[in-house]
C-alpha cells in the first residue's frame, strides 16, 4: 500500500509542477527560476533528462515488481520534468 501512496503523491506533485510552471507545453520564466534555484540550468539538466528517460525504460513492467516500479517511475518522471525545465532555462540563458 505504501508504494502506491508514494506513487500517487509523486504523480500529483509532477502534475502540479506541470500545471503551475508550463504554458502550452513550454516552461514559464518561473520554471526557469525554479530550475536555476535547484542548480539544474546547465549541462546537468540534459544528462538528467536523458538518464531519466533511460531509467524509465528500465522500470518497464516485468523488470521489477509492480509496486517498486510504479513509485520509481513516478520519481523519475518528476526528475525528468525538473530536468526539462533546467534544460529550457539553460537554452534561454544562451540567447
Amino acid at each position: 500500500m505504501g508504494f502506491w501512496l508514494l506513487s500517487a503523491v509523486l504523480l500529483l506533485l509532477t502534475a502540479a509542477l506541470l500545471v503551475r510552471f508550463t504554458r502550452a507545453l513550454s516552461p514559464t520564466p518561473e520554471a526557469h527560476q525554479l530550475a536555476r534555484g535547484l542548480g539544474l540550468a546547465g549541462r546537468r539538466s540534459v544528462f538528467l533528462v536523458i538518464g531519466c528517460g533511460n531509467a524509465l525504460l528500465l522500470t518497464a513492467p516485468g523488470q521489477f515488481p509492480v509496486p517498486q516500479a510504479s513509485w520509481s517511475a513516478a520519481a523519475l518522471l518528476l526528475l525528468g520534468v525538473l530536468g526539462a525545465c533546467g534544460w529550457s532555462a539553460w537554452r534561454q540563458q544562451d540567447r
